[in-house]
């Protein structure tokens, strides 16, 4: 299995399956427009201003109602069914915060 990074922040497996990655601006409703999607596994949103993360990872039938939400440096996004583990470190190598 590979990852593609779309134009849109998308990270999409070859297989179809997708996860969005976005960058925190406004959360809004869009989490729960995204999490209606029926193809979608994993929804992640990363804060733009701290090493912060709100990951939502579809179960047996659902998303959960909450994101489970990781902080921190050494933060790891571990997404078992799609294999993916995604560092805090790599998502904000290049941020530099104020």
């Amino acid at each position: 299995m590979g990852w593609t990074l779309g134009a849109g922040g998308e990270y999409a497996l070859w297989n179809n399956t997708s996860v969005r990655l976005e960058y925190l601006y406004d959360l809004g409703d869009k989490a729960a427009e995204y999490l209606r999607l029926p193809s979608l596994l994993a929804y992640l949103v990363f804060a733009q201003d701290e090493m912060k993360a709100w990951v939502w990872t579809r179960g047996p039938t659902n998303f959960p109602a909450s994101a489970d939400v990781l902080e921190g440096e050494s933060a790891v996004v571990r997404i078992a069914r799609l294999a993916l583990d995604l560092p805090f470190a790599a998502v904000y190598e290049r941020v530099r915060f104020k």
